[in-house]
């Protein structure tokens, strides 16, 4: 993750960090609406496209938009590029997802960003793990693994059908956990010594990157809203899209940190809380036990991480 040092941390960069998380918890839940009455591609087109262009007239508005558009280019091509290809494999997951129990696996494995984060520090950053560096990304893959086929009882037949049934769905999830974890580390190398917020461009990048995903994949999209779906389509664009990566920034450089991060690691837990209430799944206790994995993974990854190398 991107921690900044160079400005004085506040209680206010610090509610705002306990916010983005808020809002972050509600991103599987509300994407996984929009994409049922907007198709795949368009609803979160939109919602990631009308997100960053309001972030952009924010930064407008407050003279930030030129510095952001003048952080390093090696900045725009490497998070920029992680960014789009993240928010294209997470809409792609949690849309071709078979149904909306898969869309809580989905969600889980996507999870698996922030000790893949922790991992991938170690050749990105420079920095040290103990050996228990390991056993926490297994853990936390374990976790992932038992999700998959909760929905029915767990049995091995159902876990192998149900993989394959649903295996481009979690492996878009798996790829997209990937992505974010390089995202954070690649954020935090290259926006040392820079001021600038550009995640809102990034954002917008991806909104266009869908829309061409829509047109070279040929899919015709049949919209079937009513008056709710538009609200979940405003309401992702808003809260998980534009709040929670501008409430996120501004916690990385504002934030106490001690605070903000471990609580991001609670996400996992709080979103498949949402997702269960607004998308009306039951899952099995096997589910909960999985992402209880995920969490204790992260925080062991965490705690298994020291210094740079001098």
């Amino acid at each position: 993750m991107n921690e900044p040092t160079c400005q004085p941390r506040s209680v206010g960069g610090t509610i705002l960090g306990l916010l983005s998380i808020l809002c972050w918890s509600l991103s599987i839940a509300f994407a996984r609406r929009v994409t049922e009455d907007f198709g795949i591609f368009d609803g979160l087109a939109i919602s990631f496209f009308a997100g960053g262009t309001l972030g952009c007239v924010w930064l407008a508005s407050t003279g930030r938009l030129r510095r952001a558009l003048a952080m390093p280019r090696a900045y725009h091509l490497v998070c920029g590029g992680l960014m789009v290809g993240y928010c294209l494999c997470y809409s792609m997951a949690i849309g071709l997802a078979c149904d909306r129990q898969t869309v809580l696996e989905v969600g889980i494995i996507n999870y698996l960003w922030p000790g893949l984060t922790m991992l991938l520090a170690v050749p990105i950053l420079g920095r040290r793990a103990k050996p228990l560096l390991l056993p926490g990304i297994l853990l936390a893959f374990a976790g992932a693994a038992l999700s998959l086929g909760q929905g029915s009882g767990f049995s091995w037949d159902a876990f192998g059908r149900h993989l394959l049934s649903c295996s481009r769905a979690h492996l878009l999830a798996l790829a997209a956990a990937l992505l974010w974890g390089l995202y954070s580390n690649f954020n935090a190398r290259l926006s040392v010594g820079t001021d600038g917020v550009a995640a809102p461009l990034h954002l917008m990048a991806a909104g266009m990157g869908l829309f061409v995903m829509r047109i070279a994949t040929g899919g015709s999209t049949t919209w079937h809203p009513d008056d709710v779906s538009w609200i979940y389509l405003a309401a992702t664009a808003i809260f998980p899209v534009l709040l929670g990566y501008m409430f996120w920034e501004a916690a990385m450089r504002r934030g106490h940190l001690n605070i903000v991060v471990p609580a991001s690691y609670g996400t996992p837990l709080l979103s498949t809380v949402v997702s269960v209430f607004v998308l009306g799944v039951q899952p099995g206790p096997g589910l909960w036990i999985a992402c209880m994995l995920v969490i204790a993974g992260a925080l062991i990854c965490k705690s298994a991480l020291r210094e740079p190398v001098a």
